[in-house]
């Protein structure tokens, strides 16, 4: 049995290819500049033993937001390998 969409938005979306090769940058998407400096955060000295939810938990203590616990776990496992 195969499903219609009657939503106009759903059937724009369900009739674009699923694999195009091509992925969009989202618009909130972090440059490389900005994703090194959670890096450097990241694997400094200060938080090197710490979580990612430890780390965002105290630099928001400091008034210092770089991005989302969520996006400090993706950025993570692309530079550890």
């Amino acid at each position: 049995m195969s499903s219609v969409c009657l939503v106009p938005r759903c059937i724009a979306i369900c009739s674009q290819p699923l694999h195009s090769g091509y992925a969009p940058r989202r618009s909130g998407a972090l440059e490389a500049a900005e994703r090194q400096v959670v890096l450097d955060h990241l694997h400094s000295e200060r938080f090197r033993d710490k979580a990612p939810v430890e780390v965002y938990a105290t630099l928001l203590d400091e008034n210092i937001y770089l991005c989302s616990i969520r996006t400090m776990h993706r950025i993570l496992p692309r530079t550890e390998s």
